[in-house]
């Protein structure tokens, strides 16, 4: 949080592996960043992965340029990763169904703000639309896309 403290950020907790909703939910995150056309240093998107022992620093940069060039892949340790989400109220869990190893989680994208604030969360789906809209309200006029 103190690495963006001045920018807005868009924070979304999901894994690679997922393969439904997060790819849904960073697709909507890059479609409001292409529309807000925010200059760099305005608004940071941050992708944190809620599977720290599959998800290396490696893999998460290639997954998120795959949505966004201004998009960053977060990780850390299992406990580091469960603090972030439980800061935010974000909640996962590995899944213990038999034939499926993976993960659920909350689906929600989180504004905070650029004195690192809670502003917004959007619960998903959404839409790039939205998304660009309610960041506008935050973004001085001269930025605001």
């Amino acid at each position: 949080e103190q690495d963006f403290r001045g920018r807005l950020m868009l924070v979304y907790f999901g894994y690679t592996q997922c393969s439904d909703i997060c790819p849904f939910d960073l697709s909507a995150v890059s479609r409001a960043l292409d529309i807000l056309k925010s200059p760099s240093g305005t608004l940071q998107p941050l992708f944190i992965t809620i599977d720290p022992e599959n998800d290396t620093a490696p893999l998460l940069a290639r997954y998120v340029s795959l949505f966004h060039p201004n998009l960053l892949g977060l990780t850390g340790s299992v406990e580091q990763v469960q603090a972030a989400a439980l800061s935010f109220g974000a909640s996962f869990e590995k899944e213990l169904i038999p034939r499926f190893t993976g993960h659920s989680h909350s689906a929600n994208l989180y504004l905070i703000g650029r004195d690192g604030k809670f502003l917004r969360a959007f619960r998903t789906p959404t839409t790039g639309e939205t998304i660009a809209d309610v960041i506008r309200l935050y973004l001085p006029a001269d930025k605001a896309g």
